[in-house]
């Protein structure tokens, strides 16, 4: 019930609470584990490597995998430094900035012995 009758609903109502650190990232995982179900493989939405093949064949410019999700968590980082606030920023930046650093762990960075 709107406890002002006299002001529209959407000017009394409370903007959404700015949440912890621990919930972005379960969030995070959570769509992570959605995406998984619906796009790529078992282990989750792993399409990174196709997509900078095909950005390397439009363009020449060849990326690494880390550096495609990093490139995303760059875009992630731009969006929420402007405008409100919107939680899906950073919780895709958590996202991707996971799944960074699971293909850093799979590649040898240049110069950088293999194990």
């Amino acid at each position: 019930m709107n406890a002002r009758p006299d002001v529209p609903v959407f000017l009394t109502q409370q903007p959404p609470p700015r949440t912890g650190a621990q919930q972005i990232l379960q969030e995070a995982i959570d769509v992570q584990n959605a995406r998984a179900a619906t796009r790529d493989t078992p282990g989750g939405e792993r399409s990174m490597a196709r997509t900078v093949a095909i950005f390397a064949a439009m363009t020449d410019i060849h990326l690494s995998e880390e550096e495609g999700w990093m490139f995303m968590v760059a875009l992630k980082a731009a969006r929420a430094a402007q405008g409100a606030y919107n939680r899906d920023d950073y919780v895709d930046g958590a996202s991707y900035l996971s799944l960074a650093g699971e293909s850093a762990g799979r590649e040898p960075k240049p110069n950088e012995p293999a194990s």
